[in-house]
């Protein structure tokens, strides 16, 4: 199973992957961008986690992490959970859905 680990703050080095998300050079998607693809949203990440796609890593509320259980049940991963204030702080935006 997924490993959850409490965060309390944004500047935690263990969220480097999800840190200024607003940046064009972290879009792997933009010229000369360089970043990791995020998938947003419970629906999305089930269907991120059915694919053939590795996952490096979950970060998102309590909450919603609670819901995935079962189907993080089968990874050797770290979920970070946090709270929507320190998520935010950390990706440089509100995730509305919390995961």
């Amino acid at each position: 199973m997924a490993t959850i680990i409490a965060v309390s703050g944004p500047a935690d080095p263990r969220l480097d992957d999800y840190r200024d998300l607003t940046n064009a050079d972290r879009r792997p998607d933009r010229p000369g961008g360089r970043g990791l693809v995020i998938a947003e949203g419970v629906v999305v990440v089930r269907r991120l986690l059915t694919s053939p796609y590795p996952v490096r890593s979950l970060l998102g509320v309590p909450r919603r992490l609670d819901e995935l259980a079962d189907d993080l049940a089968h990874l050797d991963v770290p979920a970070y959970a946090a709270d929507a204030d320190t998520m935010a702080a950390a990706v440089g935006f509100h995730l509305n859905r919390g995961v």
